[in-house]
């Protein structure tokens, strides 16, 4: 799986991950990143869920 500047992997309990991809630029305090999916990744299936999708 690839991670870095493009996603954000954060290690849940039980070996699932949230997915989300970063943000482009640099957000200030003013305007937080809000991304437009999250995913969550099943450790122990590998099933890739979407936890929230909002369209702009």
């Amino acid at each position: 799986m690839r991670t870095g500047p493009r996603l954000l992997t954060i290690q849940c309990p039980k070996g699932s991950k949230i997915i989300q991809p970063s943000s482009r630029f640099v957000s200030s305090s003013q305007t937080p990143y809000i991304p437009l999916e999250v995913f969550i990744l099943n450790g122990d299936s590998g099933q890739l869920s979407v936890l929230n999708r909002c369209v702009v």
